[in-house]
């Protein structure tokens, strides 16, 4: 035109995009929520599910800029058979199967073989990755319960467990004899079910998880330092007669919503159970002899009596400071125990404190035990010894010196 050219752009038709990454999942008898990633460019498309299949449903879909979700919502299975069912979405069929509901004691959730993993003693062992093994055989788990068998899990394994968002996991069939440091740490799972062959929890394994159960398996030897630090959803702790000792900082600010029994454990170390809430009785267990520094400061929460048992011959520095619950309680304290002279045993504790003093020299004390309260506090001995105690500094500072008739502790 006018001897100049002229060039005209025609848009080229845009490609149509249509993908399901995911098409087979697997859903316990339970029932769950499943979301299907949809990639797709186009405006519209159709979800079809059968008309004979009323247990999936089709929820509100959610959209991203290139991706949406579609979610089914799968009732649960109250029948012991098995279903399976085919939905469309778009021109992709999708598999949806779900388990029956299982018998009494059988395990609700998904079973993975994982005797691939082979495990072992050093970071490396095992790549946790797209290629990884394990990521390989949990790709199309959509379960919220994963159970795994057969093999040892590595700590490049439990870092990629860590991050998956499951109501339960199943190790007990694995072949750890110890969990992994930093293991489940800051991990969402609810349930942990550790291995049979488990002697080890390592430290910090489960530091500010959101753990809510933990089931113990008998052969654990050691809860390890800061193992479960600041784990504040805590609804039991059963821990196993085999346990021995608890470790550094193990459940320092935790809360526990439940009694503890220490059972068998000889050693509790320092700052154990330091500001912890403990919902529940502390119930020592008659093999324990070491109660470390600071290893209840600051603790509340705490129902009934303390027991300190006849075995204990070791009592920390501060070790039940600041626990203001045991105001106006009574504390048993053991024939083992043969001073309480360490600074801020029971400091600004005002209980009413009995001492295990039939047959003994009368105890070593000192007021800084008792710092700030030790004036208020009622002492009571055998009923014998109740004049030895009024004469000896520093019992005869205390507030009252009494006597009982037979050494009965008890928790309530």
């Amino acid at each position: 035109i006018g001897g100049s050219d002229v060039v005209i752009n025609q848009a080229a038709k845009e490609k149509e995009v249509f993908e399901i990454a995911v098409t087979k999942y697997n859903v316990a008898a339970s029932g769950a929520d499943v979301t299907i990633e949809v990639k797709t460019n186009l405006d519209s498309y159709e979800v079809v599910i059968p008309e004979d299949v009323t247990w999936i449903t089709k929820a509100a879909a959610t959209k991203a800029v290139s991706t949406e979700n579609v979610v089914l919502t799968v009732a649960a299975n109250e029948a012991k058979e098995a279903r399976s069912a085919t939905v469309k979405i778009g021109t992709i069929d999708i598999t949806i199967n779900q388990r029956g509901k299982p018998a009494e004691g059988e395990f609700d959730g998904t079973t993975i073989d994982a005797s691939v993993c082979k495990g072992g003693s050093k970071k490396g062992d095992f790549a946790t990755g797209d290629n990884s093994m394990l990521a390989a055989l949990l790709a199309n788990v959509t379960d919220t319960k994963l159970k795994l068998t057969g093999g040892t899990l590595s700590e490049d394994d439990f870092a990629y467990l860590k991050d998956l968002t499951l109501d339960v996991l199943d190790i007990s069939e694995m072949k750890n004899e110890f969990i992994w440091a930093n293991g489940l740490a800051s991990s969402k799972i609810k349930t942990v079910v550790l291995p049979k062959t488990c002697k080890t929890i390592q430290s910090s394994a489960f530091i500010s998880s959101a753990v809510e159960t933990v089931v113990f398996n008998e052969g654990l030897e050691e809860i390890g330092n800061g193992a479960f630090r600041a784990c504040r959803n805590l609804k039991e702790l059963n821990l196993p007669s085999t346990l021995t000792t608890i470790g550094e900082s193990a459940f320092y600010g935790s809360v526990i919503s439940a009694d503890l029994e220490t059972k068998n454990v000889v050693t509790i170390k320092k700052e154990a159970f330091r500001t912890a809430q403990i919902q529940g009785i502390i119930k020592f267990g008659t093999a324990l002899t070491t109660i470390g520094d600071n290893a209840f400061n600051s603790a509340s929460g705490m129902k009934g009596n303390l027991v300190i048992p006849d075995k204990v011959t070791s009592l920390g520095m501060s070790a039940f400071y600041n626990c203001t619950v045991y105001n106006s309680r009574k504390i048993f304290l053991g024939n083992g125990v043969s001073s309480i002279i360490s600074g801020n045993m029971f400091g600004k504790v005002r209980p009413y404190f009995y001492i295990n003093s039939k047959d003994k020299p009368v105890l070593q004390a000192s007021t800084s035990s008792f710092i700030t309260t030790y004036s208020t506090v009622n002492v009571y001995v055998y009923k014998d010894d109740v004049a030895r105690y009024k004469k000896e500094n520093p019992w005869s500072r205390f507030k009252s010196i009494n006597g009982y008739d037979e050494w009965a502790p008890s928790y309530e």
